[in-house]
């Protein structure tokens, strides 16, 4: 959580010689693999907390039915989790979707830009007076910023019913 303490920004320089040390600057790889490494401690976090609800009894109960640690995990903790899983996904999903400065450093070619960086550059081009070079309008940014959403909320509302879902419990009185 050390890194949440920062701005995303002051960790640019080092995120910078990293990607360059491993040759990835111009690789769409570099995003995703900086993206990971800053969205990992919140995930970890998040899903401490949601693992922290389930009773410890449960898993005992479980062991004492015969089930190893393993299967334990995927059979009985997994599915009390999904909920948490869900959220979780949805916001890395929004993160990633949504990431602009990373991209800005690590892509400087137009081949691997993502949709983020059109839209600004539309943007740009039409609110800086280059609309008659380009032939942008204010309708057309407002037509692409809602297929701009489109994927984010699709992807809500299919991971809805995880994030509905209450978790049952299996300890009575608890």
């Amino acid at each position: 959580m050390v890194l949440r303490a920062f701005p995303g920004i002051a960790l640019l320089v080092a995120l910078f010689y990293v990607i360059n040390m491993f040759r990835l600057y111009g690789n769409p790889w570099s995003v995703i693999l900086s993206k990971t490494a800053l969205m990992l401690p919140l995930g970890l976090w998040v899903m401490k907390g949601f693992f922290d609800t389930i009773s410890w009894e449960i898993e005992m109960a479980a062991l004492v039915d015969g089930l190893s640690r393993i299967k334990t995990f995927f059979k009985i903790m997994l599915p009390l989790v999904r909920p948490g899983l869900a959220a979780l996904s949805i916001l890395a999903f929004i993160y990633g979707w949504s990431e602009y400065i990373l991209v800005v450093v690590f892509l400087p070619t137009e081949k691997s830009w993502t949709l983020t960086m059109y839209l600004q550059r539309l943007a740009y081009q039409a609110f800086a007076g280059e609309v008659s070079v380009a032939g942008i309008t204010r309708p057309m940014i407002i037509a692409v910023g809602l297929w701009y959403m489109i994927p984010i909320i699709l992807f809500f509302i299919f991971a809805q019913k995880y994030l509905l879902r209450v978790a049952v419990g299996g300890v009575k009185g608890v």
